[in-house]
This record gives structure tokens, C-alpha cells and sequence, in this order.
């Protein structure tokens, strides 16, 4: 009996011990994240907002090169001088993201004077204005291992910041522009490119590669000297009627064993020179993929003039250019759809520009764009007749 007390008793400490244990866990990890919402309270305290700006309606910026304004309209930034320019939308919400909410590293309250930090005429100003058309200014004066003084206007008080504000003020107008994007073109999708140049026009063509393809090739340019040639050789086919007989026999056997593989090729497609109507077959096919390879690749270096005027595509060499290609293409839905690109003069290089570019634009659009020298040359460059060598 004193044994089964003993064995009462020792499970009781031992439950009793557990308790505790739990109990001091609990109080262990209450305590724990007690302190941790403590710190993160006193940690919140200590930050420095210098905004904090519920919904933005307008950002303007200089930069000491570029002065822009913009404005949001329907959840959409828009250049305020210009509404229909085609403005990339990510530059100006990361922008809005820093502005609404910017947060100082330090406050130098009884610091030097604003000249001593670049702020009494600071380099750069960011003006934002709030949905209830509260303003703020803010300068950017000199920078300091990697961060920047700023100062509010109206306040003595500098402030120092992170690179981020700064950097995001950099752009020009044309650095932020949407820039025109070709259709998606692939060697399923390519149906033909017809190239315009002072050589003339010429059309390369992708074909299904079989017999009544070949034959209307060869036959395009019968003449009435081929007719007399046909007539003389009537005469004789009467008298090889009975050769030909036996011979079809023959090749009979080696006609349907080879069909299989002639299915095959008649499926498969090439490419084609098309020249005021005559189809060839193209012999340099180094040339002919090189083009097709820019064309798969295809697309504007820059866009220099977002709705060029009459005198400005004039003055580009857009405006009535005798070069140009015309792009056939499979859209989507699998139906045939073109654009057309005119080539306009090569731009004059700054100095320390090494790219060459030609301007450029599509057919429908006012928009002055910027091609490769390399892509243009490749594409309109050649004669009909590199494409036969």
C-alpha cells in the first residue's frame, strides 16, 4: 500500500512539474514577444516621415535639366502638357510609391546652415500635390555617402535621405516614352516581306515547296517563242508516244515508292525571290536568313518624337522616303494582317553616340522611331539580284 502512495505521489510532482514547465514556457514566450512588439513600437517611433501623403493626384520634378509635370487621371499618370503621350506608367508609380511615404535617415536639428548641405538653391526639386490640392516642395542639395540632404520649402531643418527619390528624378520626357512594338514574328507566323529601295521593289515569299509550285515558277514567263517550241514538238511526241509508254511502266514502281517522301517535301515550305511577277529560287541563303533572322528580332531602338508634324517627318526623311518593307504575317486568329515600315535618313551621331541608327516609323503611325543601321541595312540594303548569287 505504501509502494501504490509512493507511486500517487511521484506522478502527482511529475504532472505537477509539467504544469509548471508549460506554465513557464507560456510565460517565456509571451514575454518574448512582448519585447519584440515593444521594440518594433519604439522602433516605429524613431522613424523619420518627412511625407505621408494618403493618395497622390500630381508629381512635378527638375532635375536641373528637365522640368516635368504629370498628373493622375483614373488610376493613370499622364504628362500634363501633352495627355496623349505614350508614358510607361512603371517610372512615375515607383515614383508616387517614394513621394507618398518618404522616410528620412536622420534629421540634423541644429545643424549648419542650408548652403553648407546645397539646399538654399537646391540641385533638384520634387513638388507633390495631394487629391485635396495640399502641396509640398521638396530640395535636393548635395550628396553624402550615398544618401542626399533635402529639405522641405518653408522649414530650416535638413534632412538626410536615401539615393532613391533622387535616382528616380532622373529621366527625361523620352526616357519614359512607350515605345511602338512589332507583332510577333516567327518562321510559323512570316508570310512574306516585300522591300522597296532606289533598286526597285522585290517580294521574298515563304512557299509550300512541291511540283505545281515549282512548275508555275519556271512557267511564269512563257513567251510566243515557247509556243513555236511547244508547236515543233508535237511532231516528235507522236513518234516517242510508244518510247514513253513503256518507259511510264517502268517508273511506275519507283513513283509509288518514292510518294511517301514526296508527301513530305510537299509540305515543307522555302523561301522565294518574287520580281515583277517571276518566282525564283533563292540561291544565297546566307542573305535571305540574315534578313529574316532581324526580322523575327525585329524592333525600334528609340522614339524620338512621339507625334511628328508634317515639317519634323520631312526633316527625318519619313515623309515621302523611297525605302520602306511591307511585312505579311499570320496574327492570333490565324489571318493574314501587313505592316509597312518607311525608312527615313540615318541620324546625325552626338559625340559620344558610336551607334548609327536610320529614323524610321510604321505606315499608319506619326510617331519618329530609331532602326539599327545593321537591321535596316540587312533588310533593305540588297539588290532582287544578291538574293539569285
Amino acid at each position: 500500500m505504501s509502494k501504490k502512495k509512493n507511486l500517487i505521489v511521484l506522478l502527482i510532482v511529475f504532472v505537477a512539474l509539467i504544469v509548471v514547465y508549460a506554465a513557464t514556457s507560456a510565460y517565456s514566450d509571451y514575454a518574448q514577444r512582448k519585447q519584440e512588439e515593444q521594440e518594433q513600437e519604439e522602433s516605429e517611433a524613431n522613424r523619420i516621415w518627412i511625407t505621408d501623403i494618403e493618395e497622390v493626384r500630381e508629381i512635378s520634378y527638375d532635375n536641373g535639366t528637365d522640368s516635368l509635370a504629370f498628373v493622375k487621371e483614373d488610376e493613370e499618370w499622364k504628362y500634363k502638357d501633352a495627355e496623349d503621350f505614350p508614358l510607361v506608367q512603371s517610372y512615375l508609380t515607383a515614383l508616387e510609391e517614394t513621394v507618398s511615404h518618404l522616410e528620412a535617415t536622420r534629421k540634423l536639428e541644429g545643424g549648419d546652415e542650408l548652403e553648407a548641405y546645397g539646399l538654399a538653391e537646391p540641385a533638384a526639386t520634387v513638388t507633390v500635390t495631394d487629391s485635396d490640392g495640399n502641396e509640398i516642395t521638396l530640395g535636393i542639395g548635395n550628396s553624402v555617402d550615398s544618401e542626399y540632404y533635402l529639405v522641405v520649402e518653408g522649414e530650416d531643418i535638413p534632412y538626410t535621405v536615401s539615393s532613391t527619390l533622387y535616382n528616380e528624378i532622373q529621366y527625361s520626357l523620352y526616357d519614359m516614352v512607350e515605345i511602338e512594338e512589332f507583332p510577333d514574328l516567327s518562321e510559323d507566323t512570316l508570310v512574306s516581306v516585300e522591300v522597296t529601295n532606289e533598286s526597285g521593289t522585290y517580294t521574298l515569299e515563304r512557299l509550300e515547296v512541291g511540283t505545281a509550285t515549282l512548275a508555275d515558277a519556271t512557267t511564269a514567263d512563257a513567251t510566243d517563242a515557247d509556243a513555236a517550241t511547244v508547236s515543233e514538238a508535237q511532231t516528235e511526241t507522236e513518234q516517242e508516244e510508244e518510247i514513253e509508254t513503256e518507259a511510264d511502266t517502268q517508273e511506275q514502281d519507283q513513283t509509288e515508292a518514292e510518294s511517301e517522301e514526296e508527301t513530305e517535301e510537299e509540305e515543307t515550305y522555302a523561301w522565294y525571290l518574287n520580281e515583277n511577277g517571276k518566282r525564283f529560287e533563292i540561291e544565297n541563303e546566307s542573305l535571305c536568313n540574315t534578313l529574316l533572322n532581324d526580322l523575327y528580332s525585329l524592333s525600334f531602338e528609340s522614339c524620338e518624337n512621339y507625334k511628328g508634324d508634317e515639317t519634323e517627318l520631312e526633316e527625318a526623311g519619313l515623309s515621302q522616303s523611297d525605302i520602306s518593307f511591307t511585312v505579311t504575317y499570320l496574327d492570333e486568329d490565324g489571318e493574314e494582317a501587313e505592316f509597312t515600315v518607311i525608312v527615313g535618313t540615318q541620324k546625325e551621331q552626338e559625340e559620344d553616340d558610336t551607334s548609327t541608327v536610320y529614323y524610321a516609323r510604321f505606315s499608319d503611325s506619326q510617331a519618329i522611331n530609331t532602326l539599327s543601321d545593321t537591321v535596316v541595312e540587312d533588310i533593305t540594303g540588297n539588290q532582287a539580284s544578291d538574293y539569285l548569287e
